[in-house]
């Protein structure tokens, strides 16, 4: 059973220590999530457009001009899973993105671009936990932010096949992704700490707002 994980619309399940996040005004936190997105996404368009961001965010947050992976690992952003290996690993790619500069309304548009792929390809589960895992907690939170996709299979899926280690489920959107905490329904019940035989006994009931 996983404590964190990120679920794709065609529902892979991606383990992983932290929920990934990408906001317009967090360049920082952006680069330290773009590994994670870069490896776990097909769309050609989406890594180009996250090696774009990458050269974006070091011209614009940190004013580096130059070797942009080495200067980038000075930002103390080399201790974040996987980015110092990623920048090392798209050094290249990265260097010739800082030198063809493109308009501001083309970076913003990969932003764009990148925030909704974060926000509506995946969903966020935790098993322990909503945002950090306890021990012994037996509950598995589902964190959607999406807004034109039904998780309702994906969600049923996830929970009856770990159904021997969980006892509560929660559906909620994400807060941090959206500023919007409510619980989804299920029959008109609110699935907030719902114990899992009441979630699982109805499998063709669609999870609403």
């Amino acid at each position: 059973m996983f404590d964190a994980c990120m679920i794709s619309r065609t529902g892979k399940v991606y383990p992983c220590e932290a929920h990934p996040y990408m906001d317009p005004d967090f360049g920082y936190m952006n680069i330290t999530a773009i590994p994670w997105f870069y490896y776990h996404i097909e769309m050609p368009e989406w890594k180009t457009a996250l090696i774009d961001l990458i050269a974006y965010y070091a011209m614009e947050r940190f004013h580096i001009k130059s070797d942009v992976s080495a200067n980038l690992k000075k930002e103390h952003l080399a201790s974040f899973e996987g980015v110092s290996d990623f920048l090392d690993a798209h050094s290249i790619e990265i260097e010739h993105a800082l030198n063809n500069k493109k308009s501001s309304s083309y970076y913003s548009s990969c932003q764009d671009l990148i925030t909704h792929l974060s926000t509506q390809e995946f969903m966020r589960v935790r098993y322990g936990g909503v945002y950090h895992t306890v021990p012994g907690n037996r509950e598995i939170y589902f964190r959607i932010s999406s807004n034109d996709f039904d998780w309702t299979s994906i969600v049923y899926s996830i929970v009856s096949e770990n159904a021997f280690f969980i006892d509560y489920v929660t559906v909620v959107r994400d807060l941090a992704s959206t500023n919007d905490g409510r619980f989804y329904f299920l029959d008109g019940m609110e699935i907030d700490q719902m114990p899992i035989k009441c979630f699982l006994k109805n499998p063709q009931q669609k999870l609403m707002l």
